[in-house]
């Protein structure tokens, strides 16, 4: 809990821009063979007042049997910074409601960013990463006529990064250093739909947690939550 609110802290206060945010993924609560939902949102990270991250995220899923599905999730704010993931698993539903998934993924990702401090001393951060990770996903959907979903979700795995960092000082002199430990990593994610029967306006907040970040290396800035909100088709 402490390094929680010491990340939620530093988020706040620091003026460069954040190297890596959890993702927003869909939740898609799907229940029969041919379900399928594609999703596009734009995301930010509200802690990170000073440099907000906004990105645009596309995900699409498809239940290929009654009880297996396949998902694809891209992010993306610009060439520099973006998040590819592609996964798949199986779901059971228990009633005509509620529905459990799971998901084994892999996602690539990579980030750049450079500013000046207060000091003018000049920042380079860049590299990129991997997760190996495992989805599970429960909720309600169909709510209301169908016209309301409701979903919890945790990504969770190991993310191993490959940043580093370049610092030019004010009197010329360079500083280098990496972040190339891996960690784990945990996000859970709270989503809600509301809307037509083939169309609603979805809403999502996830969280990061990386329990095990390490003191004695470059402590690249990641932000500890981030949210999204879009549109959701049901095909």
């Amino acid at each position: 809990m402490k390094k929680l609110l010491y990340g939620i802290v530093v988020a706040m206060v620091m003026s460069s821009c954040v190297m890596y945010h959890p993702q927003v993924t869909d939740i898609p609560l799907l229940r029969e063979k041919g379900d399928g939902h594609i999703d596009m949102s734009a995301a930010f990270s509200p802690l990170f007042i000073f440099c907000p991250t906004v990105d645009v995220n596309v995900s699409g899923s498809y239940a290929v049997t009654d009880h297996i599905a396949g998902q694809a999730f891209v992010s993306f704010s610009d060439v520099q910074n973006a998040h590819l993931q592609a996964s798949a698993g199986g779901f059971q539903t228990f009633n005509d409601y509620m529905v459990l998934e799971g998901f084994l993924g892999f996602a690539n990702g990579w980030s750049h960013d450079d500013w000046e401090s207060s000091q003018h001393n000049q920042y380079v951060d860049g590299g990129s990463y991997q997760q190996y990770f495992a989805q599970v996903d429960f909720g309600f959907a169909g709510l209301l006529d169908n016209h309301l979903d409701i979903g919890l979700g945790l990504r969770s795995g190991m993310f191993v990064p490959h940043f580093s960092e370049q610092i030019t000082h004010s009197d010329g002199t360079v500083e280098e250093s990496t972040a190339c430990a891996s960690r784990s990593f945990f996000e859970p994610q709270l989503m809600v739909r509301f809307g037509g029967e083939h169309v609603k306006f979805r809403i999502s907040a996830a969280l990061n947690l990386m329990p095990d970040m390490p003191s004695d290396t470059y402590q690249f800035n990641h932000s500890p939550l981030n949210v999204g909100m879009g549109i959701n088709f049901c095909l």
